[in-house]
């Protein structure tokens, strides 16, 4: 007996799980590129929405025909037992046999694709194994994704039990034993739940659900009713990080099995997390949002400073992303449920890698003091608030006169206050400072402002002055050609 069984990817792509969650990132990816896209005009901003259509179609079609031509195998069974594909490997997963000896049985849970988000169409059929050792209880197989999984469903009903049921119950178990259990305004007991002074009997109940973010598994619960009208109604109950929110759903959930009220399977996975270990998980997720806005910060901002001086900044978020993809990995090793065996190691990790990113940026400041100006400067420029990005220039330049970034964005605002002779005097400093460097921006930049000036002859000698400077420099004797016969045409 050796039966193979592969993931079926057709059966992802056009999954509607799947495609909604495409759809989700494509909003997510297309609202950051507009708001980029936005500050260059209408042009920029329909070229960006067309050029993300075009890349989403293009990636859609290429998994499409490439998922046609590979085979991913699964899961095997053969007469020694099980052979499972452990994914913990991201790079180079490896298969794992599994003998029947060492197999208690398996467990099929519904469990969203979409981590830590409790959306019903997100979610699937995951085949887990339950061993004698536990060792191996994080394997699991999506069902729902491979290409015979009735025929694979009834060979392991043959040789194996299903302790789904088991694990839920070793899940349930109380911090110690109660008749009636109080969280806030809410009792739970042998009659129902009591909110205030209404009761609620098992036999109304209809569902009990999770409800929106399941984070470190204490997520909120929503529970649908008929009241003594018939009316269907629903109630919300918000969650809590501490021992005695979790025995009060367990305490509802061990209720609720014995009336056969439907549960959420997502509810289980919010048991697996104590109430430390969901507080830690929490910071982690706030600690990761801070630094993803500070990595925003240092894209949008630090990108004006020459790489010796950032390097500190860069270095120190490599390091941050190296150590968050090792967090992920360890705690969505599971991919479809939350792992939480080694919580305090990846809070204190991603405690040191953040605080590399921010004490990274304050020795930035202190080994560059001026920098802050510039960021101001900089700032007030992209708004149009050119008086007040001058001022921050000249403070920088009373300091560092011949700094050449400064010196540029000093040119640049005065261009733009159309102060063209004080313009054309910084770039003139630049230009001798550069030494026959200066890049064809720059210099392109100087005839911007001489033009501007309509100044035939000061225009005519820089002309002639930069051809003798950059006589082997192509594309700059490229730009004083152009520059010459339209002068020639009658411009001035």
């Amino acid at each position: 007996m050796k039966k193979k069984y592969y993931y079926d990817y057709q059966k992802i792509l056009f999954n509607k799980s799947f495609i909604m969650l495409m759809l989700i990132i494509l909003f997510i990816m297309s609202a950051l590129f507009l708001i980029v896209a936005l500050q260059g005009g209408l042009f920029s901003t329909v070229v960006f929405a067309v050029f993300i259509f075009i890349v989403t179609v293009l990636v859609f079609l290429g998994l499409h025909f490439i998922t046609k031509m590979i085979e991913v195998l699964a899961i095997e069974i053969n007469d020694k037992g099980i052979k499972i594909k452990d994914m913990n490997n991201y790079l180079w997963p490896k298969m794992i046999l599994l003998t029947w000896e060492e197999l208690e049985g398996f467990v099929v849970s519904k469990k969203s694709l979409a981590y830590g988000i409790a959306l019903d169409d997100f979610n699937f059929n995951i085949l887990s194994f339950a061993t004698k050792s536990g060792e191996y209880e994080d394997l699991f197989v999506n069902v729902d994704l491979l290409d015979e999984p009735e025929i694979l469903m009834q060979q392991l009903e043959e040789r194996l039990t299903d302790v789904t049921e088991k694990k839920r119950e070793e899940l349930l178990k109380l911090s110690k034993v109660r008749q009636e259990i109080r969280y806030k305004k809410y009792r739970a007991n042998e009659a129902g739940i009591t909110v205030g002074p209404s009761l609620i009997s098992w036999s109304q109940i209809k569902s009990i659900k999770v409800k929106g973010l399941l984070l470190a598994g204490f997520g909120g619960l929503k529970i649908s009713y008929s009241n003594q009208s018939g009316q269907e109604k629903t109630l919300k109950i918000k969650p809590s990080q501490n021992n005695n929110y979790s025995d009060f759903i367990k305490y509802i959930v061990k209720q609720a099995r014995e009336y056969e009220i439907e549960i959420d399977s997502l509810i289980y996975d919010m048991l697996k997390a104590t109430a430390s270990e969901a507080k830690m998980e929490v910071a982690i997720f706030v600690i990761n949002i801070f630094v993803f806005f500070i990595f925003y910060l240092i894209i949008r901002v630090f990108y004006a400073f020459s790489a010796v001086t950032t390097i500190p900044i860069y270095a120190a978020m490599l390091f941050w992303i190296v150590i968050f993809i090792m967090t992920q990995v360890r705690q969505n090793k599971k991919r479809f449920a939350p792992d939480y065996t080694k919580m305090k190691q990846q809070f204190k990790l991603t405690i040191a890698a953040s605080l590399s990113v921010v004490i990274a940026i304050v020795i930035f400041f202190m080994i560059s003091p001026s920098s802050l100006d510039l960021i101001k400067g900089n700032n007030h420029s992209a708004r149009g608030n050119y008086e007040q990005a001058l001022s921050y220039y000249q403070e920088i330049l009373a300091k560092y006169p011949d700094d050449d970034r400064v010196l540029f964005y000093t040119a640049d605002t005065y261009y733009e206050l159309d102060d063209y002779q004080k313009a054309f005097e910084h770039m003139e400093q630049l230009y001798k400072q550069s030494e026959g460097e200066m890049t064809k921006a720059g210099i392109s930049f100087i005839f911007e402002i001489l033009l501007a000036k309509e100044d035939s002859s000061q225009l005519e000698h820089w002309l002639d002055k930069v051809d003798q400077d950059y006589t082997d420099n192509e594309s700059i004797i490229d730009l004083i050609k152009e520059i010459k016969t339209e002068n020639e045409v009658g411009n001035y």
